[in-house]
């Protein structure tokens, strides 16, 4: 079945306010509190451990040296400081001596990291490039409030369009995590096309030239600038309507083994449907797609029969689904100063009235109230 996405909207270039001014969950009004630090998914941490150790490095010791606990390593579903771990990256490349470690990570990964997640999960069910990038900049903007992502028209160049990263107010971007975060995007569309030999027409980055350019030819096989005014990755306009394969059966394996990996981190794993579905649902949650028809074809059954085994264990998909919405909201609020109107979008709720609701039915206050209790913060 087709996924009805919205029409996909590029903007012209130069319209940057309207992209900066969406720190405002759509539809609600404007949310006063502030972020007070830039964050990202600690999910961008798989796979890390195991390369630097396979090339002799101590990564628990790289986080403390970058100011995250090592144990970020084993909660892929934290929010985490994205200064601190663009730090990391940069940190990693000099201590490994490798000045090109984000393009060897990417390189050396395995199908599956760190490239699945929602936004490869969702380009394995939209119909077209264009879906996913439509997709991919509405995930992107949720999960990371360091850059804003937007598709741009480019003046003189009425057959490409510009995926452009614009740093936030208050934040530096970085070598190594531009160039990752690139690979992965490049990586991804030919993982969901099954067209390795797509590339995009240009990429640019900001930062200056490097002594060797063969690593970045070598993976994004397409026309590079350095030193450009804008982080960005020129797209041939055509390419936006390549189909994508829109197959679970091509997703599931992928899905197995990330759930795989999932379950592994769990202190405790009863073998249960609930605890099943819950792994399946951290591992989706933020894709838009946390529904039990989703879950349960990635899990290879039917929404039937999923719903009918977990009544078995007396308790059921929307229950679960709250509980992990619900273990996350808190931990959230507890631990990060991420606006509310973001962790609504981070948990797959369309409105932050919705969140707001739930929340308060689950703990009997507001998601603000909770965290200054929490935080013992004063009122005001």
């Amino acid at each position: 079945m087709p996924i009805a996405f919205e029409t996909i909207k590029i903007a012209p270039a130069g319209a940057f306010l309207s992209l900066q001014k969406a720190a405002r969950h759509p539809g609600s009004s404007a949310v006063v509190e502030r972020v007070r630090e830039h964050y990202i998914r600690a999910v961008a941490l798989i796979g890390y451990a195991d390369y630097v150790r396979r090339h002799g490095g101590d990564p628990e010791a790289l986080l403390r040296e970058a100011g995250l606990p090592a144990d970020d390593l084993d909660h892929a579903r934290r929010i985490i400081s994205c200064p601190k771990f663009a730090q990391l990256l940069e940190n990693t490349a000099v201590a490994l001596g490798r000045p090109d470690f984000a393009l060897d990570f990417f390189r050396e990964a395995p199908p599956h990291l760190p490239n699945c997640g929602p936004l490869t999960l969702i380009g394995l069910l939209v119909g077209t490039i264009g879906e996913w990038a439509d997709f991919g900049v509405r995930y992107w903007n949720a999960h990371c409030n360091a850059f804003t992502v937007g598709l741009f028209d480019l003046p003189g160049q009425p057959g490409i369009v510009a995926l452009r990263f614009l740093c936030a107010s208050g934040y530096e971007r970085t070598t190594q995590l531009v160039e990752g975060v690139f690979a992965n995007i490049v990586g991804a569309s030919r993982h969901i096309t099954h067209r390795h030999d797509l590339g995009p027409a240009r990429l640019r980055f900001r930062h200056s030239c490097p002594t060797d350019t063969a690593p970045h030819a070598s993976v994004f096989r397409c026309e590079l600038e350095f030193g450009a005014d804008h982080d960005e990755i020129w797209i041939d306009r055509g390419l936006l309507a390549i189909e994508t394969d829109g197959s679970l059966r091509l997703l599931r394996p992928i899905f197995e083994a990330f759930l795989r990996a999932e379950i592994s981190r769990l202190p405790v794993y009863d073998q249960t449907m609930r605890e099943t579905t819950r792994a399946a649902l951290e591992s989706t949650l933020g894709s838009g797609r946390c529904t039990i028809d989703f879950i349960a074809n990635s899990l290879g059954m039917s929404g039937k029969k999923l719903q009918r085994l977990l009544a078995d264990e007396a308790t059921s998909f929307s229950a679960v689904l709250a509980e992990v919405r619900r273990d996350r909201a808190t931990r959230m609020l507890r631990e990060t100063d991420i606006m509310v109107a973001d962790i609504a979008r981070l948990l797959d709720y369309a409105m932050v009235g919705a969140f707001t609701n739930a929340f308060t039915q689950w703990t009997g206050v507001s998601p603000t109230l909770y965290r200054r209790q929490s935080q013992n913060k004063p009122a005001g």
